[in-house]
Protein backbone atom coordinates (compact mmCIF):
# COMPACT_ATOMS: atom_id res chain seq x y z
CA UNK A 1 0.00 0.00 0.00
CA UNK A 2 2.54 2.40 0.81
CA UNK A 3 4.55 1.40 -2.38
CA UNK A 4 1.49 2.07 -4.55
CA UNK A 5 1.00 5.79 -2.61
CA UNK A 6 5.00 6.35 -3.67
CA UNK A 7 4.16 5.55 -7.27
CA UNK A 8 0.86 7.44 -7.44
CA UNK A 9 3.16 9.98 -5.86
CA UNK A 10 5.56 10.21 -8.39
CA UNK A 11 3.32 9.79 -11.22
CA UNK A 12 1.05 13.16 -9.99
CA UNK A 13 4.42 14.91 -9.89
CA UNK A 14 5.82 13.68 -12.76
CA UNK A 15 2.30 14.73 -14.81
CA UNK A 16 2.81 18.16 -13.07
CA UNK A 17 5.92 18.41 -14.32
CA UNK A 18 4.86 17.45 -18.05
CA UNK A 19 2.13 20.05 -17.51
CA UNK A 20 4.46 22.63 -16.89
CA UNK A 21 6.87 21.89 -19.53
CA UNK A 22 3.63 21.97 -22.07
CA UNK A 23 2.80 25.56 -20.58
CA UNK A 24 6.21 26.67 -20.80
CA UNK A 25 6.57 25.50 -24.29
CA UNK A 26 3.24 27.21 -25.20
CA UNK A 27 4.73 30.49 -23.17
CA UNK A 28 7.64 30.40 -25.18
CA UNK A 29 5.87 29.93 -28.48
CA UNK A 30 3.73 33.13 -28.29
CA UNK A 31 6.30 35.12 -27.18
CA UNK A 32 8.14 33.77 -29.96
CA UNK A 33 5.36 35.31 -32.45
CA UNK A 34 4.75 38.58 -30.40
CA UNK A 35 8.07 38.98 -31.74
CA UNK A 36 7.49 38.36 -35.17
CA UNK A 37 4.73 40.80 -34.97
CA UNK A 38 7.24 43.28 -33.70
CA UNK A 39 9.18 42.92 -35.98
CA UNK A 40 7.29 42.93 -38.80
CA UNK A 41 4.98 46.08 -37.58
CA UNK A 42 9.01 47.58 -37.74
CA UNK A 43 9.87 46.34 -41.38
CA UNK A 44 6.12 47.54 -41.95
CA UNK A 45 7.09 51.33 -40.82
CA UNK A 46 10.57 51.16 -42.30
CA UNK A 47 8.59 50.50 -45.16
CA UNK A 48 6.81 53.78 -45.21
CA UNK A 49 9.73 55.33 -44.20
CA UNK A 50 11.78 54.55 -47.28
CA UNK A 51 8.56 55.59 -49.22
CA UNK A 52 8.73 58.39 -48.25
CA UNK A 53 12.29 58.97 -48.22
CA UNK A 54 11.86 58.14 -51.66
CA UNK A 55 9.39 60.40 -52.45
CA UNK A 56 11.63 63.53 -51.42
CA UNK A 57 14.65 62.19 -53.00
CA UNK A 58 13.67 61.40 -56.14
CA UNK A 59 10.69 64.59 -56.08
CA UNK A 60 8.07 61.59 -57.15
CA UNK A 61 4.77 62.12 -56.48
CA UNK A 62 2.97 59.81 -54.07
CA UNK A 63 0.67 58.49 -56.55
CA UNK A 64 3.94 57.55 -58.47
CA UNK A 65 5.17 55.28 -55.45
CA UNK A 66 1.45 53.92 -55.00
CA UNK A 67 1.32 52.63 -58.46
CA UNK A 68 4.53 51.15 -58.61
CA UNK A 69 3.60 49.82 -55.49
CA UNK A 70 -0.18 48.56 -56.43
CA UNK A 71 2.05 46.93 -59.70
CA UNK A 72 4.36 45.09 -57.19
CA UNK A 73 1.32 43.42 -55.46
CA UNK A 74 -0.68 42.35 -58.48
CA UNK A 75 2.73 40.92 -59.66
CA UNK A 76 2.97 39.06 -56.27
CA UNK A 77 -0.77 38.10 -56.90
CA UNK A 78 0.05 36.82 -60.29
CA UNK A 79 3.09 34.73 -58.81
CA UNK A 80 1.10 33.52 -56.15
CA UNK A 81 -1.38 32.25 -58.31
CA UNK A 82 0.71 30.74 -61.22
CA UNK A 83 2.35 28.53 -58.25
CA UNK A 84 -1.17 27.43 -57.20
CA UNK A 85 -1.60 26.56 -60.96
CA UNK A 86 1.74 24.61 -61.13
CA UNK A 87 1.39 23.05 -57.53
CA UNK A 88 -2.46 21.71 -58.46
CA UNK A 89 -1.29 20.56 -61.91
CA UNK A 90 2.01 18.90 -60.07
CA UNK A 91 -0.14 17.03 -57.37
CA UNK A 92 -2.17 15.84 -60.26
CA UNK A 93 0.40 14.00 -61.89
CA UNK A 94 1.56 12.79 -59.16
CA UNK A 95 -1.58 11.07 -58.57
CA UNK A 96 -1.95 9.96 -61.62
CA UNK A 97 1.12 8.53 -61.43
CA UNK A 98 0.65 6.69 -58.29
CA UNK A 99 -1.96 5.08 -59.78
CA UNK A 100 -0.44 3.95 -62.96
Amino acid sequence: LVEKEKVDSEHSAAKSFEGKVKEMKRDQKVEHYKKKVAEAKIAMDLAAIQAQLLVAKFGKSEQFVADKAAALEAAEAKKAETRTIVDTVTNKLETAKNMA
